[in-house]
């Protein structure tokens, strides 16, 4: 595990709590072993004390390295739609070496809706690291979850926000729950899958959201000029959907 500035604290209380912690240092990473919580044996009252003191700390402990997992593993578009509605599938309409059409919906049979229409325009060439998560992909897993399954943590960088306006193609994959001339919110941003202190850039990805419908959040942003070329091309295709979805074989 990794100590940054904001586990400072944590740390010194892990040393005076428990003086046998074993550190190390290892470029600028402090690892270190949290030991058992204490088993209940009970001598006096100054023992009394301790074993309170640290079966506290104990609690603290893991409530604290369960909000560090919750803030390197965030949710993503497809956690929050299970979450809202009930069920979350991805199908894939078209597919090219360099480009995905994805329906992300709720429901199934004649209830599935979209909830977020995608345009993936992929990163080429891609880091060999990604090989085995990109084989998933290509065969219709959702991009995110693959890659969060592979061990990698999503990192998403805005590149536009702006808002598109529905259509025929649309209306359809909603089930008709939104109707012609909506403005749906619309976000184009690159998707990095980070392992250690790398990031490889995969893919631009230009989403238009069901009104009902609100992806996680995230602010940061990115300038790089040749995603920047991508998500333009990326908002281009998702524009050209909301009128007529062309459906055909994945790859």
């Amino acid at each position: 595990m990794r100590v940054g500035k904001s586990h400072t604290g944590l740390w010194l209380a892990l040393v005076i709590l428990f003086p046998h912690t074993r550190s190390a240092a290892n470029n600028q990473r402090l690892i270190f072993r949290v030991p058992s919580c204490p088993k209940p044996r009970i001598h006096s009252s100054s023992n009394q004390r301790i074993l309170m003191r640290q079966l506290i700390f104990c609690f603290l402990l893991f409530t604290q390295v369960a909000t560090v997992t919750a803030e390197v593993t965030p949710s993503l578009n497809s956690d929050v739609i299970r979450e809202r509605f009930g069920s979350y599938g991805v199908e894939v309409l078209s597919q090219t070496d360099e480009v995905r059409v994805a329906n992300l919906f709720s429901g199934e049979g004649n209830s599935k809706v979209s909830r977020t229409l995608a345009v993936t325009v992929f990163v080429l060439p891609r880091n060999s690291r990604l090989d085995a998560s990109d084989q998933v992909i290509r065969a219709g897993g959702s991009i995110g979850a693959s890659l969060r399954a592979a061990g990698f943590i999503v990192d998403k960088r805005v590149l536009l926000d702006t808002e598109v306006t529905t259509g025929s193609g649309f209306v359809a994959l909603s089930n008709n729950t939104v109707g012609t001339r909506t403005q749906l919110k619309t976000r184009v941003y690159a998707l990095y899958a980070v392992e250690g202190n790398e990031a490889f850039p995969y893919a631009v990805i230009a989403e238009a959201y069901h009104p009902e419908h609100a992806p996680p959040p995230f602010d940061e942003r990115t300038t790089d000029p040749i995603l920047v070329d991508s998500a333009e091309k990326a908002l281009q295709h998702l524009k050209a959907l909301m009128q007529e979805v062309a459906v055909s074989p994945a790859a």
